[in-house]
């Protein structure tokens, strides 16, 4: 018989029946049987271990991580083996409880007479025992150590590791964006837009502010001389004046558009309201040369594509940009002061910055003008026509904004604050989505009408303070545009697109002149946005006599 199979003397022959029974349960076999499971479980976990290590260790190519050491970018090349954990099993204790309980019959029988109704029966009693068996095996594995073997080629392995600099992508200049896209143009017809496209992706290592990382620099930076060079390419003759008298006070079309113009003239509005700077700073205007030239810039390019452009200012801004500087010849339509002298001074400067921009359009109605109107932020460059985007849509902003998970920007209405009179429209719907109206289009005038007046009576006599200035200025102009005009077409689907002939320099302009670091850091900046747009001006308005005050600008950053 297998000794296995024998049954076990456990001791309990003194115990009659039971003992007999227990004597026969083959304890060996039972408890064998686990201690031979748990061997086996050893060794499929030892080869389980080992067929992954052997695969860990043929992977040949090492995992490369990049990071920055201070400012400088490096890699690090580590083997696989040494960053993934190496599973070492093993059985540390194997508990096994068996409870017995030996069934036992015990029958007792009574009889006895029992006599009813002269009938007689016999009863009959029995007693039975039941029995039961249980067995419960805890079994605990831990971590086992590393082999010696192993630790030891892992040290070898970790010895070897090494950290290099990563070389820096090469900067891509003017000129290598300039050939990408002349070797792109095979007809002077070309789709412009797929141009622009294609030399984005072509240039997409260019980072011109890697020394300060900053993502919207770079993009703006990337999106000008993207811009600039396709328009080198379809233009290669810079613009030039049409009479002998450049940029005469009169107004006079100064710009050759050589028939760029497609779908008709679109009129342009700047607006300049100045109390907003004057209040936060020493009552004094004074814009920076980042100011200046984006202001150049914008109204050029519109000129060149789209038609003529005009000035809403206030009197500080005539005397500053008319008087002093002298740049009345740049706006070849109506220089105005009276519109924004109609704000009245129950809406906070300091709170809604922007309120000049609905004041403006309402003067624009009021002139009984059908001509289509564009509303273009002096900080918007527009490197061709928009009519391509605009056609014969009635509404268009510049792109849609991001209502959800927005609320330090667009908090719920009942959050904001208001003057006492003020009801917003039964008929607005809250779920619409705001619009950056950086680039507005009307096809006419009066479809301004709804959003102009909305807006100037959500800002008069508003009673919020300039700590909530970003909210209410965001309600009051790009809320106020979507919940006017609705779900409109836009230019570009959202802040990031490329491929499109449209810079917006806000992000830039706020790092440059607003950014939280360094004055070293700053003042860089600034000068590597100011060299961007005087390089442009440059390049496509070289032919055009700039008034001095502009040109002295421009000399700086030559």
């Amino acid at each position: 018989m297998n000794e296995l199979n024998k049954p076990f003397d456990v001791g309990y022959h003194d115990l009659g029946e039971a003992g007999a029974d227990l004597s026969r349960v083959p304890f060996g076999k039972l408890i064998g049987n686990i201690m031979t499971a748990c061997v086996d479980a050893q060794e499929s976990a030892a080869n389980a271990a080992w067929n992954y290590t052997r695969n860990v260790l043929e992977q040949k190519d090492p995992i490369v991580f990049t990071y920055l050491d201070g400012k400088k970018p490096k890699k690090i090349a580590v083997p696989l083996i040494t960053i993934v954990p190496l599973p070492y099993l093993s059985l540390e204790n194997v508990d096994i409880d068996f409870d017995a309980e030996v069934s036992v019959d015990n029958r007792h029988t009574s009889q006895f007479l029992v006599n009813v109704n002269n009938e007689s029966a016999v009863s009959e009693t029995v007693q039975t025992a039941r029995s039961s068996a249980n067995m419960h095996v805890a079994i605990n594995a831990t971590t086992s150590d590393m082999p010696a073997g192993l630790a030891m080629l892992l040290n070898h392995i970790g010895g070897g590791i090494t950290v290099i600099d990563v070389p820096k992508p090469p900067l891509a200049s003017k000129e290598d964006v300039a050939g990408i896209v002349s070797s792109l143009l095979t007809d002077i017809d070309k789709n412009i837009a797929d141009i622009f496209t294609a030399t984005t992706q072509a240039v997409v290592n260019y980072d011109p502010c890697r020394d300060k990382t900053d993502p919207f620099l770079a993009r703006t930076v990337l999106s000008i001389r993207t811009n600039s060079a396709a328009l080198s390419a379809k233009y290669p003759k810079p613009v030039h004046e049409k009479s002998a008298k450049p940029f005469a006070d009169n107004g006079d079309k100064i710009i050759d558009n050589s028939g760029s113009y497609r779908g008709g003239e679109v009129a342009a509005a700047h607006v300049i309201w100045t109390r907003p700077r004057v209040l936060s700073g020493s009552n004094q205007y004074t814009p920076d040369d980042f100011d200046i030239l984006s202001i150049v810039l914008s109204a050029l390019l519109w000129r060149k594509f789209n038609g003529p452009i005009s000035l809403y200012t206030d009197t500080v801004g005539y005397n500053y940009y008319i008087s002093q500087m002298g740049m009345r010849r740049l706006w070849n339509g109506d220089v105005d002061t009276k519109a924004l002298s109609n704000i009245p001074g129950s809406v906070p400067a300091d709170v809604f910055w922007n309120a000049g921009k609905p004041y403006a359009i309402q003067k624009i109605i009021d002139s009984k003008k059908k001509k289509s109107i564009a509303m273009l932020s002096t900080d918007m460059l527009v490197w061709g026509s928009i009519y391509p985007y605009t056609g014969e849509k009635k509404v268009v902003a510049y792109y849609p904004e991001n209502l959800e998970n927005n609320e330090a920007v667009y908090p719920a209405f009942e959050n904001l604050s208001k003057s006492k009179s003020y009801k917003p429209s039964g008929n607005w719907d809250w779920n619409q989505r705001p619009f950056n109206t950086a680039l507005t289009y009307y096809k006419k005038p009066d479809l301004a009408a709804s959003y102009a007046n909305c807006s100037k009576s959500f800002m008069s006599g508003n009673t919020a303070d300039s700590s909530e200035k970003v909210a209410h200025m965001a309600f009051a102009d790009q809320r106020m545009f979507g919940l006017c005009n609705g779900d409109v077409p836009t230019f570009l689907t959202h802040a990031e697109e490329t491929g499109k002939p449209f810079t917006l320099l806000w992000d830039s302009r706020d790092i440059v002149l607003n950014g939280q670091i360094s004055p070293a850091k700053l003042e860089s900046e600034r000068l590597v946005m100011c060299k961007e747009l005087s390089d442009a001006i440059r390049q496509h308005f070289s032919a055009i006599t700039m008034p001095d005050s502009v040109q002295a600008i421009l000399d700086k950053y030559e």
